[in-house]
């Protein structure tokens, strides 16, 4: 194999293993956010902004690695494919540590007392967070199933929110003292469901890395079903 195509190689398995370490920061950046949405503690709190100044370095990083093999090189097709899709999960991971700070920054604004409310955001939260860390194992294995198991994944996270607005709309209706912090609990649904969306399309990049074109029509994985009927 030519040396310069040598090179070409490692840089490309150097950027998914950089990708792969940054998805798992993002994955952590959710998990706190929304135990810090729970528990309203300043000290995981600035975790979360700690995280999120990681991936951004992380981002700039990967930017500069794929630009560079851009610039220098004249990558193959599958090459090509591979340096789009990282860009997009690059951005995409980006994303979803912002979202991780918002939902941090919208718990530790808000110092009254705590009230019941009809909303499980760490069953959300969990969720979104396996979806994040699914479609970057996605992305090291190139396992097509996973993929798909994540895309439709995100059609469990958007039934979660959906239900959400319903009852807290229902609260908000129904004990008007708790309008302002049903409201924050929607904007938090909101962020878990724009980062569920995010992690989606990274299972989609990384199919278009494997089959060159965007998904379609999907049937259900069996992982899919196992995970939408909980057994």
């Amino acid at each position: 194999m030519p040396k310069a195509r040598v090179h070409v190689q490692a840089a490309l398995e150097g950027l998914r293993e950089q990708l792969v370490r940054m998805g798992t920061k993002a994955e952590a950046a959710i998990d706190l956010a929304v135990q810090c949405s729970l528990c309203r503690n300043a000290r995981l709190c600035s975790e979360v902004l700690s995280l999120e100044s990681e991936i951004n370095q992380c981002e700039r990083s990967v930017d500069e690695i794929a630009i560079q093999l851009l610039a220098q090189h004249h990558p193959t097709a599958a090459d090509l494919r591979l340096l789009t899709a990282s860009m997009k999960i690059n951005t995409n991971l980006q994303q979803i540590g912002g979202l991780a700070v918002l939902i941090a920054d919208q718990s530790m604004s808000d110092y009254r007392p705590r009230m019941d409310l009809p909303v499980d955001l760490t069953k959300t939260g969990a969720a979104v967070s396996s979806m994040v860390r699914r479609a970057l194992q996605t992305f090291a294995d190139e396992d097509r199933d996973l993929a798909n198991a994540v895309l439709e994944m995100n059609d469990v996270v958007d039934r979660l929110s959906n239900d959400a607005w319903i009852h807290l709309v229902t609260e908000m209706r129904q004990s008007p003292e708790k309008l302002d912090q049903a409201l924050a609990a929607l904007m938090v649904m909101r962020s878990l469901e724009r980062a569920a969306a995010y992690a989606a399309r990274i299972a989609e990049d990384v199919l278009f890395w494997i089959h060159g074109t965007w998904p379609g029509v999907r049937e259900p994985s069996r992982v899919a079903r196992l995970l939408r009927h909980g057994t």
